[in-house]
């Protein structure tokens, strides 16, 4: 059973003014792609979040309401949106990058951890990527194994690999277009 304290939506509405404020504020004041729009967009989803933990239904969903005119977003599906994308923790890791679209950063945080992870170590995901741009990636994505082309090597002693191993692994980063070269011995 969930423990709500209406009595406590005082704390929380003046948290989600004061994070809303100052999303606005840099909304209005910065390039979009800044970091700081995404950052306090974040923050204001995070605020959002905390107060759907601690409130019942009713007094969140008027909470939601009153913040969705504030934004000039009547639709209080834009404040769940907002809501996902907080609690979507896997985008903290890439704050510096994130789209400043919405929809772009609630279809960012609809990914699994290992797609977000691809398209992020790629750099597909930028902060002027578009909805529709995401979108295509993704079903490219979807569409094919994919590799990154992020790695990180170990080098290894050829007596650690095992020779039908080493084969198969050959034959693997060959049909992904890798190509494989082994400097000389000095």
């Amino acid at each position: 059973m969930a423990n709500y304290d209406d009595s406590k939506l005082e704390v929380f509405e003046k948290e989600v003014k004061n994070a809303l404020k100052t999303y606005q504020k840099n909304h209005k004041e910065l390039d979009e792609t800044d970091t700081k729009v995404q950052t306090s967009f974040l923050e204001l989803g995070k605020s959002l979040a905390k107060a759907s933990t601690g409130l019942s239904r009713k007094t969140f969903s008027n909470l939601k309401k009153s913040t969705a005119e504030e934004l000039g977003k009547n639709d209080i599906r834009n404040i769940d949106k907002v809501v996902k994308v907080a609690k979507s923790k896997d985008l903290d890791d890439y704050a510096d990058r994130l789209p400043s679209s919405w929809a772009t950063l609630y279809l960012a945080a609809s990914l699994k951890k290992e797609e977000l992870e691809i398209l992020m170590l790629d750099k597909e995901i930028t902060s002027d990527i578009s909805r529709a741009e995401l979108s295509n990636k993704i079903k490219v994505l979807k569409a094919k194994p994919h590799v990154t082309k992020s790695v990180t090597v170990k080098k290894l002693d050829s007596s650690e690999i095992l020779p039908e191993d080493k084969q198969r692994l050959e034959k693997l980063l060959q049909e992904n277009g890798w190509k494989i070269h082994v400097p000389a011995s000095k």
